[in-house]
């Protein structure tokens, strides 16, 4: 008999990783299998950070008194402007500064004087404000993630923001379930004497849909030795979890179905209620689980 700690650590000692890698829109859920480094800067050119007048300050400095200066031309975002010019050029969020301009000043303190021109205290103006830098939050080779970092929604928006779209993940292990038992009836079936509703099956299967694993098949054996040997060996997943016969009893074969299709019980019995039965075994690169069935 051994512990819980015992048999996790049994469990781990013997589980193989896989990594795949998979569309970043694929990757939700899971974990990411290698460190994730940024390819660019973020921003990846500067910016204005708000719609308004991109200009240079040091023509400004000095001045105290209202200044009005032409407005020379436009940049949108996805746009860029690189012709010099002395005046200001209107701007709006996310478009990338013109090389000769260091400052925006928000639309919200100019004054237009006339269609070409505009007004602003001078004052009031703060160098390289309402300006992203190139690199401000992200430079290139930055460590976005590391190893073993659960991909989320936010992860995912992250990731596409510095231009990666697929990522190396852990990959989820395909599994095979097999219930056992010849009084079990599956809960669409008329209720008959002696017989019990199969609640193990529905069970396992929330449990790994909630955690995103892929049930490969689910199958239902009767307790007979020979079939149970076959369903065994005839599983190509990486993971098989068999519910039912894991105890002593006359009619409990997961244990002898196990050994005879090749695979090595690592522990039967472990110091916990319920699950007490609870087996462990290994062959090659599959793992497979016995889990007790009641209560069912």
């Amino acid at each position: 008999m051994i512990t819980i700690s015992q048999a996790q650590e049994i469990i781990l000692k013997h589980s193989k990783k896989r990594l795949k890698v998979v569309p970043l829109m694929q990757a939700l859920h899971y974990v990411n299998a290698k460190p994730i480094y940024s390819p660019i800067d973020y921003p990846p050119f500067t910016q204005a950070a708000m719609d308004g007048y991109a200009i240079k300050t040091e023509s400004i400095a000095a001045s105290k008194t209202l200044i009005i200066l032409p407005v020379e031309g436009e940049v949108q975002a996805g746009e860029i402007f690189s012709k010099p010019t002395h005046g200001a050029v209107r701007i709006f969020t996310g478009a990338a500064m013109p090389p000769d301009k260091d400052t925006v000043i928000p639309k919200e303190q100019i004054k237009r004087v006339g269609n070409h021109k505009i007004a602003f205290n001078p004052q009031t103006i703060v160098p390289k404000a309402h300006v992203r830098q190139q690199g401000e939050l992200i430079q290139k080779g930055t460590l976005l993630f590391p190893e073993g970092h659960k991909i989320t929604p936010e992860v995912i928006a992250m990731l596409a923001s510095v231009g990666i779209h697929t990522i190396t993940i852990f990959a989820p292990p395909e599994i095979t379930l097999i219930s056992t038992g010849n009084e079990l009836l599956p809960s669409s079936a008329t209720l008959q004497n002696g017989k019990s509703y199969d609640s193990n099956t529905p069970l396992i299967k929330a449990l790994l849909q909630q955690h995103h694993f892929f049930l490969n098949t689910a199958l239902h054996i009767s307790d007979d030795l020979t079939q149970l040997q076959k369903a065994i060996a005839a599983s190509t997943s990486d993971v098989l979890m068999i519910t039912g016969g894991a105890s002593a009893g006359d009619y409990d074969f997961t244990k002898a179905a196990l050994k005879k299709a090749g695979y090595k019980i690592l522990f039967h019995g472990i110091a916990q209620k319920p699950g007490k039965p609870m087996l462990f075994a290994v062959r090659d690169d599959k793992v497979a689980f016995g889990l007790p069935g009641n209560p069912r």
